[in-house]
C-alpha cells in the first residue's frame, strides 16, 4: 500500500511539475509548490493505520496457533499463492508403522498393529527368516526406549517395535563399529559380533544395500529386476520400503564403507506412516482459497504419489517431480 501510494504521489507531482513548467512558473516556486503537495499528499496516520492493520491480522492468526514474529510477515501470507509442505510429521502423523515383511522368493509376512504400539504380531510361514530382518534392524539402529517412551528417528523406532512384537534379542549381539544414516549415502551400517564371528548389518534403499551383497537369500543368481519389482508394487501402494542385508565379514581393529561388501541380502520391510486428517481439511482450505499446494519428501516417487492421491494433491505420475527433474530444469 506504501509503495502504490508513492507511485501515485511520484506520478501526480511530475505532472503537476510539467503544467507549472508550461505556464513558466518560476523554477524555485515549482520546487516549493511540488514537494509541498508530495509532502501534504502522504498520509500522517499511514505508519499507525498499517501497524494497526497488522497487529489485527497478527491476533487473529494467534488465536489459531499460528504466531507471528514479525508484523510484516502477516501482509506477505496474506499474498500466498502457493505452499510447500513437508510430508513426515506435517501431512502425516510421523508414526511409521512397519506392515510387510517380503522375502525375495515373494513370501510375505503380514504384521498387524499401528504407531509405536508394540502390541501386535507377525503372520507368516518361517518366523526365523523374519526375526533375522527385525533383529538387523534392531541393532542397526538410533533411536531409544525408556520410561517416557520411544525416542530417535521414526522408521528406527519402528524396527524396535517390530522388534519387540517377534520378541528378538539383541543382548547376544556385541556392537563393533557403526556407520550411522546419512540422506546422501542412503543407509545405514553396524559391524557386530554374533556366536563368535563378525557380521555386518545394512540397512537403506534397495538399490544401496543391492550394491553390497554378492548373493540373493532364496536364489541362485544376484538379479536386481525383481526386487525391484518388489519394491515398486509396495511403493505404488504407499509403502515406504527399507532393505536389509547381512553377512559375515573378516575381524579387525577397525570397520569403514570398504569392509561392506560380500553381504546376503534379505529382504523388505515396508513402512505405513498415517496420513493426518486434519492436513486433508487444511488442504480443501487452501485449495477454496486459490492457494497451490506442494508435498515435499524424500520417499519413492511412487509412494509419494499413493499419499498425494490420498490427500488430493496430485492425480496422475506426471504431478511427481523427482530431484533429478528438477536439477534437469535449472
Amino acid at each position: 500500500l506504501t509503495r502504490q501510494i508513492t507511485l501515485m504521489v511520484i506520478a501526480v507531482a511530475i505532472i503537476t511539475a510539467a503544467l507549472l513548467a508550461i505556464k513558466r512558473t518560476e523554477l524555485s516556486e515549482l520546487l516549493i509548490t511540488v514537494i509541498a503537495f508530495a509532502v501534504s499528499a502522504m498520509p500522517e496516520g499511514l505508519p499507525l493505520a498499517l501497524t494497526m492493520a497488522l497487529t489485527i491480522a497478527s491476533n487473529r492468526m494467534a488465536r489459531r496457533n499460528v504466531i507471528v514474529r514479525q508484523l510484516k510477515a502477516a501482509e506477505s501470507l496474506g499474498s500466498c499463492t502457493v505452499i510447500a509442505s513437508d510430508k513426515t510429521g506435517t501431512l502425516t502423523v510421523n508414526q511409521q508403522t512397519a506392515k510387510k515383511i517380503v522375502l525375495p522368493n515373494n513370501e510375505e509376512y503380514q504384521i498387524s498393529g499401528t504407531g509405536y504400539d508394540t502390541h501386535g504380531s507377525v503372520e507368516g510361514n518361517i518366523m526365523e527368516y523374519a526375526e533375522e530382518i527385525a533383529l538387523m534392524g534392531a541393532i542397526n539402529n538410533e533411536a531409544r526406549e525408556d520410561k517416557k517412551g520411544f525416542f530417535g528417528d521414526s522408521i528406527d523406532i519402528a524396527f524396535l517395535v517390530l522388534a519387540k512384537k517377534l520378541k528378538t534379542d539383541t543382548s547376544q549381539l556385541k556392537l563393533l563399529e557403526t556407520i550411522p544414516y546419512e540422506s546422501e549415502n542412503k543407509y545405514s551400517a553396524v559391524f557386530f559380533e554374533q556366536d563368535g564371528k563378525t557380521y555386518c548389518t545394512v540397512k537403506g534403499s534397495l538399490e544401496t544395500v543391492f550394491a553390497f551383497c554378492d548373493k540373493v537369500n532364496f536364489s541362485k543368481t544376484k538379479s536386481l529386476a525383481k526386487l525391484e519389482e518388489q519394491n515398486e508394487q509396495l511403493a505404488s501402494n504407499g509403502y515406504r520400503v527399507i532393505a536389509v542385508a547381512k553377512g559375515e565379514v573378516k575381524k579387525q581393529d577397525s570397520y569403514s564403507e570398504k569392509d561392506i561388501k560380500g553381504l546376503t541380502f534379505l529382504g523388505l520391510v515396508a513402512f505405513i506412516d498415517p496420513v493426518r486428517e486434519e492436513a486433508k481439511k487444511s488442504i480443501a482450505q487452501c485449495r477454496k482459497a486459490g492457494i497451490k499446494v506442494l508435498m515435499v519428501t524424500g520417499d519413492h516417487p511412487l509412494t509419494a504419489l499413493s499419499i498425494a492421491k490420498d490427500l488430493k494433491i496430485a492425480e496422475t505420475a506426471e504431478q511427481v517431480a523427482n530431484g533429478d527433474d528438477v536439477q534437469k530444469s535449472y
